[in-house]
């Protein structure tokens, strides 16, 4: 079944570039949009990009066209896509070291495929503003939103999990305190605790480094109160 579906999407991905390159050399194409279903297990789902924008499915040249990532999130195949080398990489299935960043990654949330990361975000610390990339922001006033939890399916195809993580200021002084929390689990919040760290307002940023190895499924959750905890610089380094 595994073997089928990558050969679904690499047929799929064959189709894409095939547009792309039409495109490349006519001002227009005629594509048919609106109105398409799609259906996973007998139920009609969106198809959400990185950003959890809808994305509307259309055909041309009698091929109905859907976005990938949402596919293969469907699926809970992680995807990752590589601008230097121009190249999609399905289940985790990329030369070792590669570091792939968390907004290429698909956050698994319940039956929602979902990416919270924002590419650059700003947040204060004693007098200044501070400017990061690749960043997941949260707290529990988010709990009943899934704003204070993340997770991916990582299929043991993960080393480690490398990032930066703050607790902004809100007023200037303030030591308000906060915990991030990792697991490797089956689903949800059962599992073992892999590993913990603890944030203060008034003590800055912490470099955070998890070991993967070995994790099927990795879930982190956020405690801070009212207050954010800025994840940033995010990243995933392959197995």
């Amino acid at each position: 079944m595994k073997d089928t579906l990558k050969g679904y999407i690499a047929g799929l991905l064959a189709g894409l570039a095939l547009l792309a390159a039409v495109s490349a050399v006519a001002a227009n194409i005629n594509v048919d949009m609106g109105g398409i279903k799609v259906f996973w297990d007998g139920i009609e789902t969106d198809l959400p990009n990185a950003r959890g924008e809808r994305v509307e499915p259309f055909i041309y040249n009698g091929t109905t066209y859907v976005p990938l990532r949402a596919m293969a999130g469907l699926m809970g195949l992680p995807v990752a896509w590589n601008q230097q080398e121009l190249a999609v990489y399905l289940d985790g299935e990329r030369p070792s070291g590669t570091i792939i960043p968390a907004s290429q990654m698909v956050n698994y949330d319940g039956n929602e495929d979902c990416n919270y990361v924002i590419k650059t975000y700003e947040y204060n610390l004693k007098d200044k503003t501070h400017t990061c990339d690749e960043a997941i922001v949260g707290n529990d006033y988010y709990y009943s939103r899934k704003r204070y939890s993340f997770s991916y399916m990582l299929n043991g195809h993960y080393s480690r999990l490398t990032a930066t993580a703050v607790m902004p200021y809100k007023s200037v002084g303030s030591n308000a305190e906060g915990k991030i929390e990792f697991y490797s689990c089956g689903d949800g919040e059962d599992g073992e605790l892999i590993d913990r760290y603890d944030l203060q307002q008034s003590k800055g940023e912490v470099d955070i480094d998890v070991d993967l190895r070995g994790v099927e499924n990795l879930w982190f959750k956020f405690s801070c109160g009212s207050n954010d905890i800025v994840m940033y610089d995010t990243a995933f380094t392959v197995r």
